[in-house]
């Protein structure tokens, strides 16, 4: 006779489980944002004839970068801040930029209807979309179809609430499949629409379409809770049109990552940048302090001094180069980093991050820079 475990042993099991699945996610962004960055570098000196190898490195990253990403949410506690947003426009934005994932397989994007005030987690519905999505995409490629996916997004009839429909060309939906209830086997990412849905108090429906394919139809309701009420996460803020030409800099890149710092130091230099890098926090903070760089980028998790700690020091010997520093972190589940981040007030990158990320993310930090000093 088995013993049931009661639920504070359920408890207790599942937070242990959240925690060491937070570890993992955490130990994984180092390497996967060296692959990117390698990826980036072999793209740049690569023969005609291997760009589609490169090509398919570079998705096959930005995807591992997701599911990272999905794990940590689907882990975590934490949720997206409330926010009122128009998100017709929010996802036509979000659709716009995304590239195509599988070859023969189209993504069309249509607003049914203007736009309108909804209060919900942005983010949260960004990725309930681009999982979909996925879904949907990985169905048709399966079933070896090709075709087109269509989502259409916009108010419900009466104007309150935000509905999306996807439509796919592939095999369709088996038979008594419920999206309530999908299973384990249904995937990581519609267990986190799941989720999505249900904090929006929201409703969903599967059914497969006479010419054949799948249709999943949900529909959002606002939510009223405050946005104080919960945990908020780290939240990146960096310039948009990275395409800017940056001038050449002088940078300090502090991370005691070996195979990150170097990649870094590689990337950096290739974009016509004078690099150092030191991986330890408190030479690095000499190196700050008693030479002029343009910039530091920082990892937050160093072993002898940490991110808030080199910070709170330099900010004290030198207030000017503590606004020159561009932090770091891959730690996105550590309440204390999440505090630090939102509070410094300087641009910081989550890792694995691109290219255009850092370029947008250097950009921000010396327009800041410029504002403080005119």
């Amino acid at each position: 006779m088995t013993e049931q475990t009661s639920k504070p042993q359920q408890s207790k099991r599942l937070e242990s489980m959240g925690a060491r699945l937070a570890e993992v996610v955490h130990d994984l962004r180092n390497p996967l944002g060296s692959i990117m960055a390698l990826a980036e570098i072999l793209e740049r000196n690569a023969k005609a004839g291997d760009q589609r190898l490169i090509a398919n490195l570079k998705e096959n990253a930005t995807q591992c970068r997701a599911i990272v990403d999905d794990l940590l949410f689907f882990s975590s506690d934490r949720h997206a801040p409330v926010e009122e947003f128009q998100p017709v426009k929010m996802l036509s934005s979000a659709l716009e930029g995304r590239p195509a994932r599988l070859s023969g397989i189209v993504v069309r994007a249509v607003a049914t209807g203007p736009d309108f005030d909804f209060r919900g987690r942005p983010e949260d519905v960004k990725r309930l979309v681009m999982n979909l999505l996925r879904n949907a995409e990985d169905a048709m490629a399966k079933n070896e179809s090709e075709g087109r996916v269509t989502i259409r997004f916009g108010p419900s009839s009466k104007g309150f609430d935000l509905v999306i429909e996807v439509d796919d060309e592939g095999p369709g939906f088996p038979e008594h499949f419920d999206l309530d209830e999908p299973g384990l086997n249904a995937g990581l990412g519609l267990q986190i629409c799941r989720r999505v849905v249900r904090e929006h108090l929201g409703r969903w429906e599967s059914s497969n379409r006479l010419e054949g394919g799948g249709r999943v139809r949900l529909t959002l309701s606002n939510i009223e809770n405050s946005a104080a009420t919960v945990p908020q996460p780290l939240t990146p803020t960096v310039a948009e049109g990275d395409q800017a030409v940056l001038p050449a800099l002088k940078i300090l890149v502090v991370d005691d990552d070996r195979n990150t710092a170097e990649t870094y130091q590689r990337i950096l230099s290739l974009e016509g940048h004078e690099i150092e890098t030191c991986d330890r926090g408190r030479a690095g903070l000499s190196k700050l302090l008693n030479s002029e760089f343009d910039l530091a980028l920082v990892d937050v998790k160093l072993p002898d001094l940490s991110g808030p700690s080199f910070f709170a020091e330099l900010k004290q010997k030198d207030p000017a180069k503590a606004q020159r520093v561009l932090f770091a972190t891959g730690d996105v589940s550590n309440e204390d980093t999440v505090r630090f981040l939102n509070k410094t007030g300087n641009p910081f990158l989550i890792k694995p991050f691109e290219l255009a990320e850092l370029r947008a993310a250097m950009l921000t930090l010396l327009q800041n820079c410029r504002d403080q000093t005119s």
